[in-house]
């Protein structure tokens, strides 16, 4: 049987439209990619319907970590901040956010498919090894950190194993749970840090194991991500990919970015993936501003762990 997204009732598995309100029934999944793909235009839906639910922190959870802000604190920032700040609309940052979020999760089960095709056993540890410069015997000196998708000390992000500092940016809040959740699938990712703005731009830290051989570098990655954020064009958002990806040094390292351009309603946008390749991982740094050059800006401040 299917069940409508619209208003839940109950059809028949050979339907395509329900009978009740007309809405396109949703393809019962056939694979990872489809089940995932569902679940998204479920997200988008559940978006559309009470964006407000899917954007700002519960006050009341512990919001992986994170300080917990009152509603009255929430109610003045949006009194404050207007999310008509440069011709940009609420619902149209949200559909920008689950684009990003439904093209990371189509890339990841592709992973995932091909991770469990694998022989190789998915419970190795990761080491990154960082130098301890000042010391003249290095040898005797090397740090080296397991794996790990960082945590917030205060208002600064820290990852030893990634050699990543950020402070909290201005104007940015800390994602709840969900937010955290559409970034993670428990095997292939992990979210580590999710910030929005009063405006619903958005920051994120994206931990991707790079265990398939089809994703052995930035490049590669970047190159499906392409693909599969230009096959979400339709007449209200359109995704233009670069013309060819750039170097950038984050906190000493090189990084590789795609400056995506986006179109939605008329409002311009620059969605940025600034991916690093570490062991057998991917950190992927997403940024949505209003302009590259702001993109780069934030991620400028991100410094080395002391």
């Amino acid at each position: 049987m299917k069940k409508c997204p619209n208003c839940n009732t109950i059809a028949d598995e050979s339907a395509d439209f329900c009978p009740e309100c007309g809405a396109k029934l949703p393809v019962i999944a056939t694979d990872a990619t489809t089940i995932i793909s569902q679940n998204s235009s479920n997200t988008v839906q559940s978006a559309f319907n009470n964006p407000e639910s899917h954007v700002i922190p519960d006050s009341n959870s512990a919001n992986n970590g994170y300080s917990a802000y009152r509603d009255q604190y929430m109610a003045n920032s949006y009194q404050q901040y207007s999310p008509q700040k440069k011709g940009l609309k609420p619902v149209h940052i949200v559909l920008i956010i689950i684009g990003a979020i439904f093209a990371l999760i189509i890339l990841l089960a592709i992973i995932g498919a091909s991770l469990e095709d694998s022989s190789e056993s998915t419970d190795a540890v990761d080491n990154y090894v960082i130098s301890n410069d000042y010391n003249q015997d290095e040898s005797e000196n090397e740090k080296t950190y397991e794996y790990s998708k960082g945590r917030l000390d205060g208002d600064t992000y820290i990852n030893e194993w990634a050699n990543i500092k950020l402070e909290v940016p201005e104007g940015y809040i800390k994602g709840n749970n969900a937010n955290y959740n559409s970034f993670s699938d428990g095997v292939t990712t992990e979210c580590g840090l999710y910030l929005l703005s009063p405006q619903r731009e958005m920051y994120a830290i994206v931990f991707i194991d790079a265990s398939s051989q089809n994703y052995a570098n930035e490049n590669t990655l970047l190159m499906q991500l392409s693909v599969v954020l230009t096959k979400q064009n339709n007449e209200n958002i359109k995704y233009t990919a670069p013309e060819k990806f750039e170097d950038i040094t984050i906190a000493g390292e090189n990084y590789t970015v795609a400056h995506f351009q986006i179109s939605s309603y008329g409002v311009d946008m620059i969605q940025s993936y600034y991916v690093r390749k570490i062991g057998d991982r991917f950190c992927n740094i997403i940024i949505i501003n209003t302009t590259k050059e702001e993109n780069d800006a934030l991620v400028s401040k991100i410094t080395k762990v002391d």
